[in-house]
């Protein structure tokens, strides 16, 4: 058998200028792509100068393809996977782009707006992703310290006013937050039964001792008003977490806004109160 000509690198751009502007027929294009079916592409592994990256790139500016063109390609990626995703992070690994860079990229992305069936695709496509452990460590660890700026973070607030969750989304990040799930489980302790000593007597005493003032916000009782315009008395917020510590010293009055935020970072609250009343 006669060994396959290879043809050289001139050879093979002489007959890509040659075919250059030719409509080829679907029989013709139906033979190359058995012909090639299998076969590994002369041009595959070999590294592309930045000359030709950079010509590759202007040929394809500005060009849109056509509604067709698109399906097609969409038809011909339908079910493969790709092992490229380890290839492109490795690459990728350690660099860091350029401002023009970035401002070029950032400017590309204004005013594009993603149609719902893209958005349902992509939804698709990430329900059943389970990624690895070692992968979300990777994620943790990239995005810890890192803080936003104010501009930042009230673009990211002005985006998310607009999205409005549907009660099955609702539902689900409720559950997620659930008893144990939840950052701020302590091991159901809010769920312990107050002491007897702590009735609405005991109450009322602490909030006179603090003149019918909110110690955080310092806002008096008579301004204190729920969303449906309803007045409310002061909170007696128990300073070391302890229901049945209820001793005047462990207990502060409260708003309903700066006991909820007491909820959070316990320890740091508790500390806080502790010296507030140690200085009072």
């Amino acid at each position: 058998m006669s060994k396959k000509k290879q043809f050289s690198k001139k050879h093979r751009q002489k007959l890509s200028l040659a075919l250059k502007g030719r409509i080829l027929s679907e029989e013709w294009k139906k033979k190359i792509s058995k012909t090639k079916k299998g076969k590994k592409a002369w041009n595959k592994d070999v590294p592309q100068s930045i000359e030709w990256k950079l010509k590759n790139s202007l040929a394809h500016k500005g060009k849109k393809l056509s509604k067709e063109h698109k399906e097609n390609i969409k038809k011909s990626l339908k079910g493969r996977l790709f092992n490229w995703g380890d290839k492109i992070s490795k690459s990728l690994s350690g660099k860091k782009l350029s401002n023009s860079h970035k401002e070029s990229i950032r400017k590309s992305l204004i005013g594009r707006k993603q149609t719902e069936e893209h958005i349902r695709n992509v939804r698709k496509a990430l329900k059943d992703i389970v990624f690895s452990k070692e992968r979300n460590e990777k994620i943790s660890i990239a995005m810890k310290g890192k803080k936003f700026s104010e501009e930042h973070r009230r673009k990211i607030g002005e985006a998310n006013k607009k999205r409005r969750c549907s009660e099955e989304t609702r539902r689900k990040m409720s559950d997620a937050h659930i008893g144990e799930k939840g950052a701020n489980w302590l091991g159901g302790i809010s769920f312990e039964p107050y002491g007897i000593e702590f009735n609405s007597k005991l109450k009322e005493k602490i909030r006179k001792r603090d003149n019918y003032h909110c110690q955080e916000c310092f806002r008096h009782q008579d301004e204190l008003y729920t969303k449906n315009g309803k007045r409310y008395k002061l909170m007696i917020h128990h300073i070391d977490y302890d229901k049945k510590n209820n001793q005047e010293n462990n207990l502060i009055s409260l708003c309903r806004s700066c006991h909820m935020q007491t909820n959070f970072n316990r320890e740091d609250w508790s500390n806080y109160y502790k010296n507030k009343t140690i200085n009072t």
